[in-house]
């Protein structure tokens, strides 16, 4: 399960969960995260929550021993929406 939260258009952030395997390449992009070792730049991909293409930065986050224990993905809109 992934835990996210997202900002919708009207303003309202919303919190839920939602399997990897529901997302469009949900697992690869997990495992893109979970094999990294510093964060990097991910695909242009489409949004169905803002109707557009959405950058994307990850990071993984490992224990001092460099144990994977999560990750990090953060999107930033590439158009404004029209309010």
């Amino acid at each position: 399960m992934l835990d996210r939260v997202v900002r919708r258009p009207d303003g309202q952030v919303i919190r839920d969960s939602v399997s990897l395997v529901d997302l469009p390449q949900g697992l690869e992009r997990f495992r893109e995260v979970q094999t990294a070792h510093r964060t990097f730049w991910g695909a242009l991909f489409w949004s169905e929550v803002q109707r557009q293409p959405v950058l994307n930065v990850r990071t993984p986050i490992r224990r001092i021993d460099d144990a994977f224990i999560g990750g990090l993905l953060a999107t930033v809109a590439v158009a404004t929406c029209p309010t």
